[in-house]
Parts: C-alpha cells; sequence; structure tokens
C-alpha cells in the first residue's frame, strides 16, 4: 500500500479523506459507521466505530513539514525499525481528541501520523483514553485488494492504550509503502527528492546542476533520469534496448526496459547537505585512499522496487556522482534485483568510447554478489578523466572558485579573509592567472614568463597554459581546522625553528592544464600559509609534462 500519493495533496482536499468515525480513506469519503477493514478499498482505520462529533471533541488534521516535527517522526521511525534507512520529509497527523460514542457511552482520544518520504511510508497510531463500548468498532488497516491487511489483536477498545506491537504502550507503527527495505548503504532519501512521471520509456526533465559534473574531460551542467536505469547528459534517451557502446555519455547502473506505471519509484535529487557529502566522502575515501578527495555535491538517483516491463519482478538500485570541481567518482548500490529474461547491461561509456567499462556478471542478480571494490553489491569508478593527484596535495573543498576558461585569462580579484605580508607588503587580495602565476594588484595576462617584472608575484609554473583545452583551474581561501591542522604540520617540519599556527590557507591548483602548443599537460598547486606575522608557500607539483615553451618558477617549493 503506497501512500505516497498522498503527499501531492493539499490538506484541504485530504480532510475529505478523514472520516469522523475513525478512519482515513484515499479515493473518496466513506461515511459507514459499521466497521468492514476488508472492504475492497485501501483504508487505514486507528478506531473505526460510530463516533459524534456533533455532542462535542475535535477531529483535525494537518500535513506537517516543519523541522522540528519531522526530526520527532524520523527519530520516531529510526528507533521502531532500525534497519530501514530513513529520513521523514512529510508527516500527515488526524487526532481525534474527546470525540464521544454515537450511543453516548463516553469518550475516545487518538491520533494517527502518516510518516514519509519519496521512497518510504509509515504509519504511526497513538492511543489516548478510549472508552468501553458495545458498539461495534476495529482497528487496523486494509487495502484495496486485501492482500495487505491488518487487524489489532485486543478484545476491548480500551486494551488499544495499554499493548503496543513495538513495546510502547498505547502505540502502533506499520511500514506501509509496500517495497522491501532499502539496503543500509543506500543514501536515504532526503528533502528536495524529485519524481520521474510514470511513463512507457520516460525520462525526467532537463535537470540543471547547481555543481558541473566532469566526465572523461567534459563538463556538464546538466543531466538526465532516464526510467530505463541510465543517466545521459546531453538528452533524455527512450531507448529500451540496451547498447552501451552508444557514441554518447552515459552511466548505466541497469540498462533494461522498466516501467514504473507498474509500480515503484524513480526519484532524483542534488545532495550539498553536510551529512550526505560526509558519507559519499567517505566512501570515496575508504575505496580511492590514495586520491585527496572532499566531495561538494552528491547527485543521486534511485529506482525503487520498479518492475520490468515484461512483469517478471521488480528491481531496487541506486547511482551517486559524487564530485568536487577537479573530482568525479561514481558509486553504484544494487539492492533486490529480480532476473529476467531482457535484455540489459551495467557499466558506464563515453562519446568516444575511450572510456568505458561494462560489469562482468552472467545474470542480473550477480549484480548483488559482485563487487570491484570487496564491497558485495557495489561498484565505484573514477570518472572525470584526470590523473590522480599527489597524496601531498591539499583535497579540493567547499567554496573553489573556478577561473574562466580563456586565453591568457584570469581570476576575478579575490578579497582575502586574512591579508598576506609579503616581504613586508601587505595585500588584501590576489588574482589566479591561468598561465601558473599569482599577482596582487591587478591580473597579468602575460604568458612570456619575466619574474623581475617589477611587481609582487608568485609563479609555481609560469608559461602559457590554456584550460580552454581542458583541466581546471580552481582556488579557496581555508580556514577550516582540518586543513589548517595540515599547513601547520607542515610549516612545523620544513621550519621546525619558527612557531607558528596558521589561521588560513589560500590554495590554488592547476589540475591536467594543457600547454597552449598542445604538447602535454601540468598538474600543480600553490599554498599560501599565514597568520598575522607569519607566511609561507607552498608548492606542489604532480604530473608536468615536457616542454618546448619558455617557462619559470619562483624558486624552491617552500619560502
Amino acid at each position: 500500500m503506497k501512500l505516497l500519493y498522498l503527499l501531492a495533496l493539499e490538506t484541504t482536499s485530504l480532510f475529505e479523506k478523514v472520516n469522523n468515525n475513525g478512519h482515513l480513506t484515499f479515493t473518496e469519503p466513506l461515511p459507514d459507521y459499521i466497521p468492514l477493514l476488508n472492504s475492497g478499498r485501501d483504508i487505514i482505520a486507528p478506531l473505526w466505530t460510530q463516533l459524534d462529533n456533533r455532542r462535542g471533541g475535535t477531529i483535525s488534521c494537518r500535513e506537517d513539514r516543519s523541522s522540528a516535527v519531522l526530526a520527532l517522526v524520523t527519530a520516531a521511525i529510526d528507533r521502531y525499525f532500525p534497519n530501514i534507512t530513513f529520513v521523514a520529509t512529510s508527516a500527515f497527523v488526524a487526532t481525534w481528541d474527546s470525540v464521544p460514542y454515537q450511543n453516548g457511552e463516553g469518550e475516545v482520544t487518538f491520533q494517527v501520523v502518516l510518516v514519509s518520504n519519496t521512497h518510504r511510508s509509515f504509519i504511526l497510531i497513538n492511543y489516548g483514553d478510549i472508552a468501553e463500548t458495545e458498539q461495534m468498532w476495529q482497528a487496523g488497516y486494509s487495502t484495496l485488494d486485501s492482500v495487505h491487511s491488518f487487524t489489532i489483536p485486543v478484545t476491548s477498545a480500551p486494551e488499544l492504550s495499554s499493548s503496543s506491537n513495538i513495546n510502547v504502550n498505547g502505540r502502533r507503527s506499520f511500514h506501509v509503502d509496500g517495497s522491501p527495505n532499502l539496503p543500509t548503504n543506500f543514501l536515504a532519501s532526503g528533502a528536495g527528492d524529485r519524481v520521474n512521471p510514470p511513463a512507457e520509456d520516460g525520462s525526467s526533465d532537463v535537470i540543471f546542476l547547481q555543481q558541473p559534473f566532469r566526465y572523461f574531460g567534459r563538463t556538464y551542467n546538466q543531466i538526465f533520469v532516464n526510467n530505463n536505469g541510465y543517466l545521459t547528459f546531453t538528452e533524455p534517451l527512450s531507448a529500451y534496448n540496451p547498447t552501451l557502446d552508444s557514441a554518447r555519455d552515459i552511466v548505466a547502473p541497469l540498462w533494461t526496459r522498466l516501467d514504473n506505471r507498474r509500480g515503484g519509484t524513480v526519484s532524483y535529487r542534488e545532495d550539498t547537505s553536510n551529512a550526505v557529502l560526509a558519507q559519499v566522502t567517505a566512501a570515496v575515501n575508504q575505496y580511492f585512499p590514495n586520491i585527496p578527495f572532499a566531495a561538494t555535491s552528491a547527485f543521486v538517483a534511485t529506482w525503487d522496487s520498479v518492475a520490468y516491463h515484461n512483469g517478471g519482478g521488480v528491481v531496487t538500485f541506486q547511482v551517486v556522482l559524487a564530485y568536487n570541481v577537479h573530482r568525479s567518482f561514481i558509486l553504484i548500490y544494487y539492492g533486490d534485483v529480480a532476473e529476467t529474461g531482457q535484455p540489459w547491461q551495467a557499466g558506464y561509456n563515453t562519446v568516444d568510447s575511450a572510456s568505458s567499462f561494462t560489469i562482468r556478471a552472467a545474470r542480473v542478480p550477480e549484480l548483488l554478489s559482485s563487487s570491484n571494490i570487496n564491497v558485495n553489491a557495489c561498484w565505484s569508478f573514477h570518472v572525470d578523466g584526470s590523473p590522480n593527484l599527489p597524496s601531498n596535495f591539499l583535497p579540493f573543498g567547499n567554496g573553489e572558485i573556478v577561473t574562466p576558461r580563456l586565453e591568457n585569462g584570469s581570476s576575478e580579484v579575490i578579497k582575502l579573509q586574512q591579508p598576506f605580508k609579503f616581504f613586508g607588503r601587505t595585500h588584501n587580495q590576489t588574482f589566479v592567472n591561468n598561465n601558473g602565476h599569482l599577482t596582487f594588484t591587478e591580473p597579468l595576462p602575460d604568458y612570456i614568463p619575466l619574474l623581475n617584472s617589477g611587481r609582487d608575484i608568485i609563479a609555481p609554473l609560469w608559461t602559457q597554459l590554456d584550460n580552454r583545452r581542458g583541466g581546471t583551474i580552481s582556488c579557496r581561501e581555508d580556514r577550516r581546522s582540518a586543513v589548517l591542522a595540515l599547513v601547520t604540520a607542515a610549516i612545523d617540519r620544513y621550519f621546525p625553528n619558527i612557531t607558528f599556527v596558521a589561521t588560513s590557507a589560500f590554495v590554488a591548483s592547476w589540475d591536467s592544464v594543457p600547454y597552449q602548443n598542445g604538447e602535454g599537460e601540468v598538474t600543480f598547486q600553490v599554498v599560501l600559509v599565514s597568520n598575522t606575522h607569519r607566511s609561507f608557500i607552498l608548492i606542489n607539483y604532480g604530473d608536468i609534462a615536457e616542454t618546448e615553451q619558455m617557462w619559470q618558477v619562483s624558486g624552491d617549493r617552500s619560502f
């Protein structure tokens, strides 16, 4: 019994479905006072009997999305269903407060809460004072086909206040979306989940990414979630016969013909919450320990109990694009995936097929018992197309500014939160010039290197570079305690006779940026480490290709 469609309605229309006689319906109001749970309809009945609010009491309802209420119901579900990863995004609350029985024998007080997000639905029923009655009554739920039905097993109405299925007297809770539990390694549903419309061979509308995604040297600002189990970047794709070698950039956790008209949910969101970023960062750090990485965005697409087109079963899987301005990873998680006779493929490919991978499994259920990272049902891939950054580089983090892709270009002026002292002069701003150098008073487009040029300049590698051809030039001022601890430790090691604690680190990185003449690429990083009194430069070099171009550097690696 899926309750998810309920949340698309406004509370005013929902009120019609809160029936005075102690039950909720979904398609039409039900005035019946003789209770019959197995009546060929979806129904939730905390206490179905003849009640009369003309005599007194109040029956009220609301849909509540306040953070305080969502935190309360999320905590309750987590306590009663500890093996189901869940974060509530809506709570529909209906309350019968001191409502009399129709025969005047006494009053009843109870509440039912429909707790849900895009994928998961739960019922919480809370009982207060429930008077004895000679009237007919029932409590529980049932579905249209009566396949899912439960009647609370008590002999008298007052026993509802002293019994439970979760060891909390007066409370009952049920998991009612009808889907199997999502695996614990899946990212939980969250605020902002969007659901694809039920459609044969359908797709999402274009999804504009808050942060661009790098995929084997190409940068995308948009994405499409296609119902048949794959992501594309330039346009939706209705194809259901899988062919990864299709001359397009594609990520296919399970490409086969699926039909969300038969059931299940296809949903997606871009998530930049701290909790989710910490989770995907930890996963990538675990699977790729030699690549410094901190996620700044996670795009999550989930196929939850979606049916095969031929009706042969359902599949549950999730793909996560974990990335920052320089590094991109794919995480694929498989839940229950049924066997099928349909054609299928899983993996990824690029527009030129230069980078391609097909998961080797003879049958779909084998996806649950296989992996490339020694974690069954999990696959992970490094997909930005850049070589791994050296371990001594500072990882990329929140607030990265990417310089424009311009010939001999530069960043805009960057105002420093902490001034940087440079040989007796104090600078409150800097410019990151694409051609491999920092200046302080103005941008400098020069590509012929000349260190003795009558200006303050720091040049980790001054030569003509062209980020229009590829790579990324980015910068940030970082004052996080973790980064400051790293750079403080480095300075203490290199300058043991100077007492120093960093309070700011300005980090500029040239990641796989080509020479202008196309001879190769360079990767390097410069870090301005400072506090109120002391300033240091750290320069870290990665892969630096040979070049016939003119070039210069500032000097040694630490200053």
